[in-house]
């Protein structure tokens, strides 16, 4: 039995994010996630919806860079996006502009289909049903 040759069955050759892109820069996206995350708590209790993750194509190790989304959905309890009478417009434009003031001194790209941009250029609407951002690390 000393001959047969042992196989790892299901495992792929890396699982993790360090491999493709190194420790050093994932720690400082998870730090910037964290951040994110800690910022989006004030909506959550809104009743927004918050979710913040990297992207499949960062997952999945293809980009060249790490990336990751946050998404803000309307709130649970199906009133309009800003609450009535755009009664938490200030709150939220505010907690997003601190974000993406964040992101930006910390040297992230904002990702909108093939447009890179300054995260400080993004423009509010007016009526929206949810906001999605994506952002790179470079």
């Amino acid at each position: 039995m000393k001959y047969i040759k042992k196989y790892k069955i299901f495992e792929s050759r890396s699982t993790s994010l360090y491999d493709r892109y190194g420790e050093e820069l994932i720690n400082l996206v998870d730090d910037d996630i964290e951040f994110i995350k800690d910022k989006l708590l004030e909506l959550s209790d809104l009743g927004y919806y918050t979710l913040v993750s990297y992207t499949p194509l960062t997952h999945a190790k293809v980009s060249k860079y790490p990336q990751f989304f946050f998404d803000i959905k309307a709130r649970k309890d199906r009133h309009p996006f800003y609450g009535y009478l755009n009664g938490d417009r200030e709150l939220v434009d505010g907690v997003l502009y601190e974000i993406f003031s964040y992101l930006s001194e910390n040297g992230y790209k904002s990702i909108q289909g093939m447009i890179e941009r300054d995260p400080k250029d993004y423009k509010f609407i007016n009526n929206p049903t949810c906001y999605q951002f994506v952002f790179e690390k470079r």
